[in-house]
């Protein structure tokens, strides 16, 4: 036994040693990611009950060289204080992104990209209601918005099929009768179709 024990060692140790590797951001893959998070701050729901979130769902494509395309749309949400009355304002945005690897670890586990994207989308303000209260008259009005948004991701692999992700992105989004800027901080879950 001793004997047989040794030899599997010494056969072990002439071997050469090849890498394993995961089959992480290949070339032409495929994957559906769903967002959810906050707009404007890290509190969905302030202490005055206005309401600050946003979702988002994208078919990213892997390229040759570890970068991605994000096809993509997505719905923002924020309420406005005005007296007693929130008043809603909506957005709904459609983009292309494109995205680059900053850092990842030896296995591609952990990576970091950043990217950009061009949006294009429409905004309400209000609802169906445009008086408010106290009988004062709504001026915003529904507008056509287009822009874009600077990205930061952290993606962590769940398994090869599974990564969830931690995204910061900064939206300029010009039409908007409202705010030009909007900031969210979503979390996601992303699955590798193919």
């Amino acid at each position: 036994m001793k004997g047989l024990i040794t030899a599997f060692f010494l056969l072990l140790g002439i071997c050469p040693a090849t890498e394993v590797a995961a089959q992480r951001d290949l070339h032409r893959q495929l994957s559906l990611h769903m967002q959810a998070g906050t707009v404007d701050g890290l509190s969905v729901c302030s202490r005055y009950g206005e309401y600050a979130w946003g979702t988002a769902i994208a078919l990213e494509r892997t390229n040759r060289n570890r970068t991605h395309w994000k096809f993509g749309v997505e719905y923002l949400h924020r309420d406005f204080r005005y007296g007693p009355q929130c008043v809603p304002q909506r957005q709904y945005l459609a983009g292309v992104g494109y995205y680059v690897h900053l850092l990842h670890d030896r296995g591609y586990h952990v990576r970091v990209s950043a990217g950009g994207t061009l949006l294009v989308g429409y905004e309400t303000v209000g609802g169906r209601s445009r008086t408010l209260y106290d009988g004062a008259r709504l001026v915003n009005d529904n507008a056509v918005l287009w822009g874009g948004a600077l990205s930061a991701e952290l993606s962590a692999f769940l398994s090869d099929r599974v990564a969830l992700s931690l995204e910061v992105a900064q939206r300029i989004t010009a039409g908007s009768s409202v705010t030009l800027f909007r900031t969210t901080v979503s979390v996601g879950i992303r699955f590798i179709i193919n």
